[in-house]
């Protein structure tokens, strides 16, 4: 009876490893594309952010120059 038993779990086990690979390629895209979708809005928004400080500090960088441009006259 125990071996009946063994050999319907395995049944069962091979079952749904066939309908996992079978959801994973039929829906495994969605899953790479949200990844994509994730990874590539947070690279712009380090993009642009580092951007913006770039701006920031060069703009921080002239009014000190023109700061004390203006007072050495």
């Amino acid at each position: 009876m125990s071996n009946t038993d063994g050999f319907v779990e395995e049944v069962n086990e091979e079952v749904r490893r066939d309908r996992l690979y079978g959801l994973l390629r039929r829906y495994g895209w969605i899953a790479v594309v949200a990844i994509l979708a994730i990874v590539g809005g947070a690279a712009f928004s380090e993009y642009t952010k580092a951007q913006n400080r770039a701006q920031a500090e060069g703009l921080g960088d002239a009014m000190l120059a023109a700061l004390f441009d203006r007072r050495s006259q």
